[in-house]
């Protein structure tokens, strides 16, 4: 719990980040968010992903919050990744410190 605890100004700085870049969607986020059970700090967030290490399967996010947005932050001390999008062929590089948001 307090490595978990740990990463919450990391969120809460991805959260402020989605506020700026997309007012609506948070305010709709922020929102729901607020009535949930297990919300993270003071952040849009009820859940987060943490691989390490780790090279993960497909996931499609099925069941999120349709009026919110999606979004990666890469924080790594040993390199980047790629972000993959199946469906358009398409491959993000992600390095350090980068923010991706989509729908």
């Amino acid at each position: 719990m307090d490595q978990y605890e740990k990463a919450w100004p990391c969120l809460q700085k991805v959260s402020d980040m989605l506020r700026v870049c997309y007012p609506e969607r948070w305010k709709k986020q922020m929102a729901v968010a607020a009535e949930a059970d297990a919300r993270i700090g003071n952040t849009v967030f009820s859940t987060v992903t943490v691989n390490w290490r780790f090279r993960s399967a497909l996931h499609t996010d099925k069941g999120d919050y349709k009026e919110g947005m999606g979004c990666i932050f890469m924080h790594s001390t040993g390199g980047g990744g790629e972000l993959l999008f199946p469906e358009y062929g398409l491959a993000v590089r992600m390095e350090t410190g980068d923010v991706l948001f989509f729908n």
